[in-house]
């Protein structure tokens, strides 16, 4: 029987409901449901679980007494329908919090090393700073290494994070180092921590313009009309510039500095019927 906390996709969770109930009860069907939740058409539900509509608002305490949740099952999946349907970043990072919080009740539902170490920007600066050169201990020095300057606290309480996650360890002569270790940015409901790392480097991104001189930043921009298979194809190109980068970096043996590389492609217009393509 599948449990809700295993869950991070409603729909999913709602799909395998399905099936496993129809296995044991032949007569467990669509129109069932349907009459169950006070559904018009015996196809709604259909729709839901292929995303092709979502639930209202209406209907989720509904969902919650078919499904015969408890108060924190039932809070747990209005939480994450409105996760999933919601319409902008900011509503995503609260409904997600707010599953963390209820996290608790099942700790294997979601995993909080990823939010956490996407959650400030400058826990990767740190982590790579001590990549670069020894760390003994001196978090007001570590601190000042970081640009823009983050306070002594915030490098010391950087230290314990990554003391924590492993990604760092403290060797026997009080040096920190970095372990090789990888965090995967991946996919699903941590996406949400990694959106909000990757809007505060588009905003450092912006404040390098008076930050630094011409010669210690890059700032590029190109617009250009492509097809969708070109665009699969741009796309194509920047992930193997991005690993081109990375094998830059990886045979470096005499960094110096430490550099934010971003890379954002988005549309600037709606798809349009062109004369090659009426």
């Amino acid at each position: 029987m599948p449990t809700i906390y295993d869950y991070t996709d409603y729909r999913a969770f709602l799909q395998d409901y399905y099936l496993e109930h129809k296995e044991r009860n032949p007569h467990f069907s669509h129109r069932y449901i349907a009459q169950k939740l006070g559904l018009k058409s015996t196809g709604h539900f259909a729709q839901i679980v292929r995303g092709r509509v979502n639930i209202s608002t209406a209907l989720i305490p509904r969902f919650i007494e078919f499904l015969k949740f408890n108060r924190k099952e039932g809070d747990y999946f209005e939480n994450l329908v409105l996760f999933e349907q919601a319409k902008n970043h900011g509503e995503k990072r609260r409904y997600y919090e707010k599953l963390l919080a209820l996290k608790g009740i099942r700790p294997k539902v979601l995993d909080p090393r990823q939010y956490e170490f996407y959650s400030k920007w400058y826990y990767t600066a740190v982590l790579e700073v001590i990549a670069l050169t020894p760390f003994h201990g001196d978090f007001r020095k570590l601190a000042r290494a970081v640009t823009p300057r983050i306070s002594t606290t915030e490098a010391r309480e950087t230290v314990a994070l990554l003391e924590r996650m492993r990604l760092i360890r403290r060797d026997a002569d009080g040096t920190y180092r970095k372990v090789e270790s990888t965090i995967s940015s991946g996919y699903g409901a941590h996406s949400v921590a990694l959106n909000n790392f990757q809007i505060e480097m588009m905003r450092l991104a912006q404040e390098a313009i008076d930050r630094f001189p011409r010669e210690e930043r890059s700032l590029s921009t190109v617009t250009v009309g492509v097809s969708a298979c070109e665009y699969k194809e741009v796309i194509e190109e920047l992930r193997a510039f991005r690993r081109r980068v990375l094998d830059i970096a990886k045979g470096a043996d005499s960094a110096e500095r430490i550099y934010q590389l971003n890379i954002q492609v988005f549309p600037l217009s709606e798809p349009v019927k062109t004369r090659a393509n009426p």
